[in-house]
């Protein structure tokens, strides 16, 4: 799995737990790679 991948999935349960920061924090790493 490539890396890129996990963090999509990591965002999308983070959107179903309802952690919109979190969330906001991982997008913002994914666009500075």
């Amino acid at each position: 799995m490539s890396p890129l991948k996990k963090i999509e999935e990591d965002v999308q349960e983070n959107l179903k737990l309802g952690d919109k920061q979190q969330s906001h924090i991982i997008v913002g790493h994914m666009l500075l790679i």
